[in-house]
């Protein structure tokens, strides 16, 4: 990688999650339920299809010890989009929770797909 504006970057391995794994949890109840992953990074999967219509948002919960208020975390859409235009984002983190939010940009197409969401909490 070259230097560009006189910045070099330099990126060292990261190591995520327990023992530099990923933990997997799927929703149990509904695409509203809070989920529990003690990991600073993992996957995922809804409860099922989650029914968000056109440019509509939706929300839930993260509950992970590895979150800080300062914590910086990541997610995105890794599978399962069908119909709708899908982006992930946080809305808030606290000491120990950060809020997951889901948004469907498409103007007239619901999102109905079972979405796989990735996620990494950087301290």
């Amino acid at each position: 990688m070259g230097v560009a504006n006189g910045i070099n970057p330099t990126f060292d391995k990261v190591n995520i999650g327990s023992s530099g794994t990923n933990t997997a949890i799927t929703q149990a109840t509904s695409t509203l339920t809070a989920v529990t992953v003690n990991a600073a990074a993992g996957v995922i999967t809804m409860f099922g299809p989650l029914n968000l219509p056109a440019a509509a948002e939706g929300q839930f919960d993260v509950v992970s010890g590895q979150v800080t208020a300062k914590s910086a975390v990541v997610v995105n859409v890794a599978s399962g989009s069908v119909g709708g235009t899908t982006q992930a984002f946080v809305k808030g983190a606290s000491a120990g929770s950060f809020t997951m939010a889901l948004a469907n940009l498409h103007a007239s197409v619901a999102e109905t797909g079972t979405l796989v969401l990735n996620f990494a909490v950087f301290n």
